[in-house]
């Protein structure tokens, strides 16, 4: 896909917001958030405190990678998820304002389960949770309580789910289809995978995502080292065990060429949305959702 080029009102690409605002009716009450709606993906390497402490710098957010949890010295509630999945007990403290189940299979009961379980014990919260490709996914996930749900399945760098199992829908498409579930329900989707370049995140924007989820992009910095481990990796996941027998890997540790530091990388993502919205005449990230897309 390419993005189909418009008439332009756009005077000049500084003049271009890459923040949004966003409302969350939580069943606590209203909460809005105001950033960047890029969010650091929970992977070795890349959801990890320093990243979270670089990108609040940019209004963005980090989910952090499952194990690393918040405290309160740190400054980040309002930048940061922590991650869980469906087996581990939640530690959570109620005051934190972003948690995110995730699992590679986002249609699992026991992920609507404890969705639903956290969303009424702690009623104030912003729940992300995925992943998912499908109407039928976002509805699940959102008549659990979840606020965000990601979308995404095998189009990650590090990811071979599409290869070892044969199944998923490709990311654009997914986008389209889940966004418009998201808009009928209220609540938001954020593209998980498959972004190697500006020019993706741009796309994804125009299919539909509100936010953003990376992980190959900012893999290779200063702040996130040169190896990118997929989080279905042998590298990541405990092999040992009776279910090791049933079991297949679907990811992968990729070596990534340096890039210089995370702020050359920021820098360059963001001037590359802004001279998309300069294209298309969207004066602000909000405008780019709907702008026309084209099959090549």
């Amino acid at each position: 896909y390419l993005i189909r080029p418009q008439i332009s009102t756009v005077r000049s690409r500084k003049d271009i917001s890459v923040w949004r605002t966003f409302t969350f009716p939580t069943r606590g009450g209203e909460k809005k958030w105001t950033g960047t709606p890029i969010i650091a993906a929970n992977m070795q390497n890349i959801g990890t405190i320093g990243v979270a402490r670089k990108l609040k710098e940019y209004g963005m957010l980090t989910a952090l990678v499952k194990g690393d949890y918040l405290h309160d010295s740190y400054d980040l509630d309002n930048n940061a998820f922590e991650t869980f999945g469906i087996h581990e007990p939640v530690p959570y403290k109620p005051q934190r304002a972003f948690i995110c189940f995730d699992i590679a299979n986002g249609y699992m009961e026991q992920l609507y389960d404890q969705v639903h379980s956290f969303s009424y014990h702690f009623p104030n919260t912003i729940i992300m949770a995925g992943n998912v490709v499908t109407s039928e996914g976002v509805e699940a996930l959102a008549k659990a309580g979840a606020h965000i749900i990601k979308v995404g399945l095998g189009s990650g760098a590090a990811c071979t789910t599409r290869s070892k199992t044969g199944v998923g829908v490709p990311q654009i498409q997914a986008i389209q289809e889940c966004s418009e579930a998201a808009d009928r329900l209220g609540v938001y989707i954020c593209s998980d995978g498959g972004h190697r370049t500006p020019g993706d995140v741009a796309k994804s924007f125009v299919a539909g995502a509100d936010f953003v989820m990376l992980g190959n992009m900012l893999a290779g910095t200063d702040l996130t080292g040169e190896t990118l481990y997929g989080n279905a990796s042998k590298e990541v996941v405990n092999g040992n065990g009776v279910e090791a027998r049933y079991k297949t890997h679907e990811g992968v540790a990729l070596r990534v060429p340096y890039k210089g530091t995370l702020d050359d990388v920021i820098i360059d993502l963001l001037g590359g949305l802004r001279s998309t919205c300069s294209y298309v005449g969207a004066h602000n990230i909000a405008d780019l959702n709907g702008k026309m897309l084209v099959r090549i």
